[in-house]
């Protein structure tokens, strides 16, 4: 499968995610807004903190960032952070609810959550959260997320982040939307605010990737969608431009899209190989 191949041979460093750090003091996350700038939907992806502070420019479209984990420091003043659990497994549950607690009471406090990632795949290393076990994940996110609801409507409460796989060719099991029916339809009652999905493909491949997202919106029956993961194949700079001029004015459009992220910030990628500013698609991303 397509995405498979990009997860095992492009991007298997994103995954290397750091354990969260401690909390420390307020002072430490100066500037940060966990309301972000404004109501662009584009967001960045990061594990280095440090590579956010390449994105503010004039015109830049760029609002919110996540990184995989729950904690972050020392990134950009100024944009919305969004803390994900990003498997039941203890070294991430262990910190969750400091974590969380500790966003609540900083700045304007904490406006968004998101749950597992990619918990339809395994293999690879570890590189996804592999809760294939739909049973396993319904009790995982009404153990940890559900108890969120008492925040009421200031936290809006994501889905598992699933990928756009259809089967496991290594467990057999359903994948991608598939699975996120499922869980949709199993955890019964739980405040689901928000569905979350990834996609990987090729850079002539533009219409699929509308075509899937119109596929989520099904699922998500009246829910916001955020795609925090869409990427590509092996492609150019100017190929990413390309496949990114199309495809963000229509996410830009759809009223249903509240968020997405290209993949990633980082040196290829987003980020120049030497470190020193964006990539040519990359400052495309940040500003067209």
């Amino acid at each position: 499968m397509q995405f498979l191949t990009l997860i095992l041979s492009l991007f298997l460093a994103v995954f290397s995610i750091a354990a969260p750090l401690e909390p420390q003091n307020e002072s430490n996350l100066k500037g940060l807004d966990l309301q972000g700038l404004g109501p662009n939907k584009r967001g960045i992806a990061y594990n280095d903190p440090g590579i956010t502070k390449l994105f503010p420019a004039p015109g830049s479209k760029v609002s919110w960032m996540w990184n995989w984990d729950s904690w972050t420091e020392n990134a950009q003043d100024g944009y919305e952070y969004v803390p994900m659990l990003w498997s039941d497994h203890p070294d991430k549950t262990s910190q969750w609810e400091k974590h969380i607690d500790f966003w609540v009471h900083v700045g304007p406090g904490l406006t968004h959550v998101m749950s597992f990632n990619e918990p339809d795949q395994c293999g690879n290393g570890g590189a996804h959260a592999c809760m294939q076990d739909i049973d396993r994940t319904v009790s995982a996110h009404i153990r940890w997320i559900e108890p969120l609801r008492k925040y009421g409507d200031k936290i809006k409460l994501g889905s598992p982040a699933v990928t756009n796989g259809h089967q496991d060719p290594a467990t057999g099991q359903k994948m991608g939307l598939d699975y996120l029916g499922h869980f949709l339809d199993w955890c019964i009652g739980c405040k689901i605010d928000f569905i979350n999905i990834h996609w990987y493909g090729n850079h002539w491949e533009a219409e699929q990737f509308k075509q899937f997202v119109r596929d989520a919106r099904g699922k998500a029956d009246g829910r916001a969608i955020w795609i925090t993961e869409f990427g590509l194949l092996t492609a150019n700079d100017e190929e990413k431009k390309s496949f990114l001029g199309e495809v963000l004015p229509w996410l830009d459009e759809q009223g249903d899209v509240d968020r997405y992220c290209f993949f990633w910030a980082v040196r290829g990628q987003l980020v120049r190989e030497d470190g020193r500013g964006l990539s040519a698609h990359g400052q495309f991303y940040n500003t067209s």
